[in-house]
């Protein structure tokens, strides 16, 4: 926040006023953010809020979430030449769902458009004694600018009277940020999921599958996917339950938290994997390939009504499969 505001001041002003609030006693209560609002003289002429979290000591600052009506903000962020943005409205989703609370929850009641950003990783050293500068990554805060400069320039001089617009995808692919309305969620996801339903009838009526093998296929999928979370749990707990260090007890985000998630990913996709494997060979492989990608399917049906920020996740993967497939 205060490189930001050193680099603003080298330039001619913006159009827009930006407001510099560094709140404190979040933890406590979001006491910090309730006093601006309720009794600050500016709070009512706030249009869009850029919120800097921390939720660790590392890792790649993330947009992890934007406030309701979205496309404006999500617009703003594709265009205004961020570095590297780690953003997708999965994440989006997720939260919302959660019980947890930042400042910015504050300002949306009050009725301020505005977006969410964070680091987490090292959250093993969150809010203990190792919480301590010389910990902190250099490169996360640089980040979080990378985001908030450009943002506070290309909103501060746009037209804020109405900071909204309705609800986009979007997920990052490298340098880009992939959007579309999110109205569209819902008939891309019954489009996809009726490709692959027609791929699947022809390959049935060629003789290529049968429907039975598909649907054990189908079937023992599920259950593998099951167990591999199964796995991954009982790997975490085991991974607490060893743990001398109380901070590494905390959890599978450790001080190491790459090896672990490492290890974590690597025993989850063993399981699946040889579970898959001698099912390959009871089975034949063309019914497994689709039985596994049914569910999936399905799967994208149902998140594209009831979340259509997450549909992403599963519609494309499931759309480059079926062409895939087609082009066998």
């Amino acid at each position: 926040i205060l490189e930001t505001m050193r680099a603003l001041s080298t330039q001619p002003p913006l159009p827009n006023d930006v407001v510099v609030l560094i709140t404190d006693a979040e933890e406590e209560g979001l006491f910090g953010a309730r006093a601006f609002v309720s009794a600050h003289a500016w709070a009512k002429d706030v249009s869009v809020v850029l919120n800097f979290e921390a939720r660790g000591s590392t890792g790649p600052a993330a947009m992890f979430e934007v406030t309701r009506q979205n496309g404006f903000l999500v617009d703003a962020l594709a265009h205004a030449g961020v570095r590297r943005p780690v953003a997708t409205s999965l994440t989006g989703e997720v939260y919302r769902r959660m019980p947890n609370d930042t400042d910015l929850t504050v300002f949306a009641r009050a009725g301020m458009a505005g977006m969410n950003f964070a680091f987490a990783d090292g959250v093993a050293r969150y809010h203990t004694a190792r919480d301590r500068p010389e910990e902190l990554d250099p490169r996360s805060v640089q980040h979080q600018l990378d985001y908030a400069l450009p943002l506070v320039r290309a909103l501060g001089a746009a037209d804020l009277a109405t900071p909204r617009a309705p609800d986009r995808v979007y997920f990052a692919v490298g340098s880009w940020l992939v959007r579309y309305p999110a109205r569209f969620a819902l008939g891309l996801a019954i489009a996809v999921s009726g490709a692959f339903a027609l791929l699947l009838g022809a390959d049935v009526r060629r003789g290529l599958v049968r429907v039975q093998d598909v649907a054990l296929a189908a079937v023992a999928v599920l259950t593998f996917v099951l167990l591999g979370g199964a796995v991954g749990i009982l790997v975490e707990q085991l991974a607490q339950l060893v743990a001398r260090d109380p901070v590494r007890a905390r959890g599978i985000d450790s001080l190491a938290p790459d090896v672990e998630r490492l290890g974590l990913a690597l025993a989850v996709v063993a399981v699946v994997g040889l579970a898959l494997a001698e099912l390959a060979r009871r089975l034949p492989p063309p019914a497994v390939v689709r039985g596994a990608l049914a569910p999936v399917a399905l799967l994208a049906l149902l998140v594209a009504f009831t979340a259509p920020g997450a549909s992403h996740v599963l519609v494309w993967p499931v759309a480059a499969a079926t062409a895939a497939l087609a082009l066998e």
